[in-house]
């Protein structure tokens, strides 16, 4: 780390001078008794301590979050450091410079803009929030600890221009006007078919890796289903409890001596095929590991990892593998699609059950959101099930356009018909009127 003291004030001027590369590195951490993999930012070679305070706050235990934070954030220091700027001096200026640059690149000197290499909106959104937490983070670090003596006289100045920074619309205000000279996002897969779940059940090489994704189809996330200990089965209610879930650990009424996350109730097909995992594969693996892990799902194949908790990206490759078998393009599938399935499988059932009164409160809390809004992102908006049930509904107490139509057109011919008794019809006049003319 960067020593940030002023004696003598040589750390200033070396900073002035020499603004480090900054580089995202994998490295182990010690935490309790045990070391952990995660992804660290390196000053030329060497861990940047505010920066890595930062990625580890907002990734948790999380390895693919740290990536994609570490990511991101190794592109903002390298910006500022093509610009001869430190992390610490950055401007609302700099920071509209760098998402500019995000967008376009570096071409302020071409007169015709290259299409290669964009980046996509949520690409972009996403390095756009990580610009703005990072800020709020030094913040928050500046107002609590006070940084550095070097700093103390821009104390006031520095916070000013951090909640400047952080306060910005970028997405709105830069990103908006450019979003044509962006690439298209890529498209996913985000609700199941029958077939295609059927497809992917048939092709996955073990029990547990079979029943981790049948766990997805209840709506569990997967950090979620991987988080499962021994203890939180349930055989008798047919149940399972996670020990982690999505911002429940940072909620202040959280009390971590107590398991308070939603309990998920599993149909018995399911639960059938995990009771086969536990006291099959699971248990074969411990015989042979001799390790006895408490969480539920662990490495099967003999190996030094054997008998160990299955990790995030071990099962992403492993579903992404049983999707080529299944042929469907394994890019389109992501490890959340099971959930989104869930809830577009909850919303059917409102529509075409409404006697069970099913409604949006039940399924906040079937998926443990914090509000039934949450509900609007995972809406399925062509969803055909649900349009020709709502239809034939309207219809079963309305005229359909056709019979409308039909209605109209035989009372014109009613109406004639009565007209035409008291009076002559045209075919007639015109013959009384030729044969008046011959005369």
């Amino acid at each position: 780390m960067m020593n940030l003291s002023n004696e003598g004030g040589k750390e200033k001027d070396y900073i002035q001078r020499h603004i480090p590369h900054y580089k995202v590195e994998k490295a182990q951490i010690r935490t309790d008794d045990e070391y952990e993999v995660h992804y660290l930012i390196t000053a030329d070679g060497i861990p940047e301590y505010l920066v890595n305070d930062f990625l580890l706050e907002k990734s948790r235990k999380s390895l693919k979050t740290a990536k994609t934070y570490a990511s991101s954030l190794v592109k903002l220091l390298n910006f500022l450091r093509s610009k001869n700027v430190h992390y610490l001096d950055c401007t609302e200026y700099l920071a509209k410079q760098y998402v500019r640059c995000l967008v376009l690149g570096e071409m302020e000197d071409l007169a015709i803009k290259s299409t290669k290499n964009r980046v996509t909106y949520s690409t972009l959104k996403g390095d756009v929030n990580v610009l703005n937490e990072f800020y709020k983070f030094l913040y928050e670090e500046q107002k609590e600890l006070k940084l550095d003596v070097r700093y103390s006289k821009k104390a006031k100045s520095r916070s000013y221009l951090y909640g400047q920074i952080f306060e910005f619309d970028y997405m709105e205000k830069i990103v908006s006007a450019h979003v044509r000279n962006l690439k298209p996002s890529r498209e996913y897969i985000r609700w199941y078919k029958d077939e295609q779940i059927g497809a992917l059940l048939s092709n996955f090489n073990t029990i547990r890796d079979e029943v981790v994704f049948l766990l997805t189809l209840e709506g569990m996330r997967i950090d979620e289903v991987l988080s499962i200990k021994l203890d939180g089965i349930n055989e008798e209610d047919r149940t399972v409890q996670p020990t982690r879930s999505k911002r429940k650990q940072d909620s202040e009424e959280y009390d971590s001596d107590k398991n308070e996350i939603r309990i998920v109730s599993i149909p018995e097909s399911s639960f059938d095929q995990l009771i086969k995992y536990l006291y099959g594969e699971r248990q074969d693996a411990e015989a042979e590991s001799g390790i006895y892990d408490e969480y539920l799902f662990i490495n099967l194949n003999r190996g030094e990892n054997q008998g160990k908790p299955l990790t995030y990206e071990n099962y992403r490759k492993i579903l992404k593998r049983t999707a080529e078998r299944a042929g469907f393009d394994s890019k389109k599938i992501k490890t959340h699609n099971g959930r989104s399935t869930k809830v577009n499988q909850l919303q059917e059932h409102q529509v075409l059950h409404p006697e069970d009164n099913v409604t949006d409160e039940m399924i906040r809390l079937i998926m443990g959101w914090d509000s039934t809004q949450t509900i609007d992102a995972y809406k399925n908006r062509g969803n055909r099930v649900i349009q020709k049930s709502a239809s034939d509904k309207i219809y079963r107490h309305r005229k359909e356009p056709k019979k409308m139509q039909e209605e109209y057109e035989n009372k014109c011919k009613d109406i004639n018909e009565r007209v035409y008794k008291y009076k002559k019809e045209p075919k007639e006049m015109e013959l009384e009127f030729k044969n008046a003319q011959e005369k």
